[in-house]
């Protein structure tokens, strides 16, 4: 929504199925940041997921799976804008190197429909994990974690 007037930006509304908006990236971006945490099927690996939309249009300028992260590492990424070089680095926390580099012009730019989840398969199930999730549950008084 325009912070002007309050219409809608988008012809349609973006789609997001379990990404979290990151909550400290500056108001200034061109862009939406948007991360989740993917558990593998392998014990102690997962990885981090990107997801970012360019505010003008809603359409997916980064979509990144693949990116390898510790085991307990907390969902989340660093989010810094540079404006003289146009850029937008976004890494794991803790002082990790860049794990993508956002360039933008700043040119105008033809209208794309907005990012929609459901046009995207989801990961591989990971049986293992969902199975101990359930018995950790089931093992529980309250029936949470």
């Amino acid at each position: 929504m325009s912070a002007r007037d309050g219409s809608l930006l988008w012809p349609a509304p973006a789609t997001i199925l379990q990404h979290a908006l990151h909550p400290h990236q500056p108001a200034a971006l061109p862009v939406l940041v948007f991360a989740r945490q993917i558990q593998t099927q392998r014990m102690g690996q997962s990885r981090l997921s990107l997801l970012a939309l360019d505010k003008r249009t809603g359409h997916a300028v980064c979509l990144d799976d693949g990116i390898e992260a510790p085991q307990h590492f907390l969902v989340g990424c660093d989010v810094t804008a540079d404006p003289a070089e146009h850029t937008i680095t976004i890494g794991r926390g803790g002082g990790a190197a860049a794990d993508r580099v956002l360039e933008f012009t700043g040119l105008p730019i033809a209208p794309r429909a907005p990012y929609q989840a459901t046009a995207v398969q989801p990961p591989p199930l990971d049986l293992r994990g969902s199975l101990q999730r359930m018995l950790e549950r089931a093992l529980t008084p309250d029936g949470r974690p």
